[in-house]
C-alpha cells in the first residue's frame, strides 16, 4: 500500500537538573519549545512571521520542517496549502508532570522519510531546549542519550551521547513490509486501540467522539498518504472508494473512550489555544487483516489534529502482551 514509506523512531532520553513541572499533555510545549529553538538557530530572516514568500524557503531547514509546503507538481494537493510537518513528538507518559531533581525524563520523536535528514538539527535545539529550561519555571534538563529503536522488532542502537559528541548514522528504520510482518502476528478478527494522548479525529468537519473503522480508516489514509507523498518520494495510487468500503464491514464491540478538554500555549501566537480530543481503548472487530499495516504505522506517526505535537498517539494492545 504504502513501500515506499520509511520512518525512524528515537528515544530522547533526559534527566531533571532540577525539579520538572510538565501540563498534563506536555506535547506541545515540547513541540512549540523546540520549534522556538530550532528557529533561533536555523533562520536567516528571524523578523519574519511566515516562511511563505522568503526567497530562503526552498532550502530552509525550519521551513522545510515547520512550515511545509506540498511538493510541486504533486498531484491531489488542491485545498491544503501545508503538508503535514515530517516529524511526530512522542511526548512523556500521560499523568506524569512532575519530575524531581535527578529523575529520568523520557520523551521520543518520530521522522519521516527525508525529515530524518534533518536529525541533526532536532539534537542540536533539543540540547540548546534542555539547558534553556522545559516546563513551568524553565528548568533544566540534561540531555543523555538518543536511542535509535525499532518498535516491532526491539532493536536500538544508540545516535547521540549528549553535548560535544557526533550524531552517528543508523540503519534502524520502520518500512511498509515491517508492518506488514508485524500485523501478520497479531489476530486478524479483532483490534483493540488505546489513544494515548488526546487524538481528535474529523470526518467532514465533525469532530469523533466515536470513530467507527471506516471513519479511522478514512483519517489514517488522509495522513499516511499524504506523508508518503510529501517525504518518502511519492504515495502510491490507491482506491480509496474500495478500502472505505472493506472497512465498513468492521464494527465496534466495545469502547471506552472519554473525551478531554484543555489548553495549550502556541509559542507562535503567543495565547492559550482550547484543545479536545478522545483518549481510553475501542476494540474492532470483522476482517481486519488488510488494514492492520495501516493502523500499526499510524501509532507511529500519530493521526488527526496536531499529530506532531504529539496528540493522536495510540497503540494496537496484544493479547496477553
Amino acid at each position: 500500500m504504502f513501500q515506499n514509506l520509511r520512518l525512524s523512531c528515537y528515544r530522547l532520553q533526559l534527566r531533571a537538573l532540577e525539579p520538572v513541572k510538565l501540563p498534563p499533555f506536555s506535547g506541545g510545549t515540547l513541540r512549540g519549545a523546540l520549534a522556538s529553538t530550532f528557529r533561533r538557530l536555523t533562520c536567516q530572516q528571524p523578523d519574519r512571521e511566515e516562511c511563505d514568500g522568503c526567497m530562503l524557503e526552498r532550502v530552509c531547514a525550519f521551513a522545510a520542517v515547520f512550515q511545509p509546503s506540498p511538493p510541486e507538481g504533486a498531484p491531489n494537493t488542491v485545498g491544503f496549502e501545508k503538508f503535514p510537518r515530517p516529524f511526530a513528538v512522542v511526548p512523556p507518559p500521560a499523568g506524569h508532570s512532575n519530575y524531581p531533581e535527578g529523575t529520568r525524563l523520557d520523551a521520543g520523536l518520530t521522522l519521516v522519510g527525508s525529515g530524518n535528514e534533518f536529525l541533526p538539527y532536532f539534537l542540536l535545539a533539543l540540547n540548546e531546549l534542555a539547558s534553556a529550561g522545559i516546563g513551568a519555571g524553565r528548568s533544566a534538563v540534561a540531555v543523555e542519550r538518543v536511542v535509535a529503536y525499532h518498535p516491532f522488532t526491539g532493536e536500538s542502537e544508540p545516535v547521540w551521547e549528549g553535548r560535544n559528541t557526533p550524531v552517528r548514522s543508523t540503519g534502524i528504520a520502520v518500512t511498509w513490509e515491517d508492518a506488514v510482518a508485524r500485523a501478520a502476528e497479531l489476530p486478524e478478527e479483532t483490534a483493540t486501540i488505546r489513544f494515548l494522548t488526546p487524538t481528535c479525529l474529523k470526518v467532514g468537519g465533525t469532530v469523533l467522539s466515536r470513530p467507527d473503522f471506516p471513519a479511522l480508516v478514512r483519517c489514517l489514509l488522509r495522513r499516511v498518504s499524504r506523508l508518503a507523498q510529501g517525504y518518502c518520494g511519492g504515495a502510491s495510487p490507491l482506491d480509496y472508494a474500495s478500502l472505505i468500503r472493506q472497512a465498513e464491514g468492521i464494527r465496534i464491540v466495545a469502547s471506552d473512550l472519554h473525551e478531554r478538554q484543555w489548553e495549550r500555549h502556541s509559542y507562535r501566537q503567543q495565547r492559550r489555544i482550547p484543545s479536545r480530543g478522545i483518549t481510553g481503548t475501542i476494540t474492532y472487530a470483522g476482517p481486519l487483516r488488510p488494514f492492520l499495516p495501516l493502523v500499526l504505522i499510524g501509532g507511529l506517526v500519530h493521526i488527526g489534529d496536531n499529530a506532531a505535537l504529539g496528540q493522536g498517539r495510540y497503540e494496537v494492545v496484544v493479547p496477553g502482551g
